[in-house]
């Protein structure tokens, strides 16, 4: 169906020509409420080509060796021209407010808006920054505290900060060190670009 995109996992790259993985792409965005929206104007001209798909299979693999499971999403990010356009970031392990624990898949495209979740107002004098649980570095250290934040939030996993992120309860996603890959980033980025951040 999509033998012309690209598809680049932590793991390794994903062969997208298999019957296999044809036949998950079609059943999974056929799924819910995907297919109700129409692309946005500005995407709507590019072709399979123009895409790199990152892929995280299991992010925050530490904090799920750990039993953190709430702290452990999968990542698919939506890239063209090198911009973060779209993103997916499912909570296998979510628990709901009542203590229920079930999935859950936030969603969003730049041009279309973010899906899947309740954002909270964010306070205008507030400066709350999630960082690393357990790669703290002095450079990170460092670009905190220059940052002069209200509070910080240590939590593992890329997917579960940038889901702080998007749904207001921190104002920004601060680890300045090398190691973080586009497979970590693109989908929180793709979402919160469509929140308008």
């Amino acid at each position: 169906h999509f033998p012309g995109m690209k598809v680049i996992g932590e793991e390794d790259d994903v062969d997208m020509t298999t019957d296999e993985a044809k036949a998950s792409v079609v059943r999974d965005v056929t799924r819910g409420d995907v297919t109700r929206h129409t692309c946005p104007k500005e995407l709507s001209g590019l072709t399979e080509q123009d895409f790199v798909v990152w892929v995280d299979p299991l992010d925050g693999t530490k904090e799920y060796t750990e039993g953190r499971k709430q702290d452990v999403t999968v990542l698919i990010g939506i890239a063209a021209a090198g911009e973060a356009i779209g993103g997916v970031i499912h909570q296998p392990w979510y628990l709901t407010p009542e203590g229920k624990e079930c999935g859950r898949t936030l969603w969003g495209v730049v041009g279309l808006g973010g899906f899947g979740f309740n954002r909270v107002p964010v306070p205008e004098d507030r400066k709350i920054i999630t960082t690393t649980r357990s790669h703290m570095q002095q450079s990170v250290a460092d670009a905190i505290a220059a940052c002069e934040p209200t509070s910080v939030i240590n939590i593992g996993g890329s997917g579960s900060k940038c889901i702080l992120v998007i749904e207001g309860t921190a104002d920004a996603y601060l680890f300045a060190s090398p190691g973080t890959k586009k497979w970590d980033t693109c989908a929180g980025e793709a979402i919160i670009k469509a929140l308008g951040g």
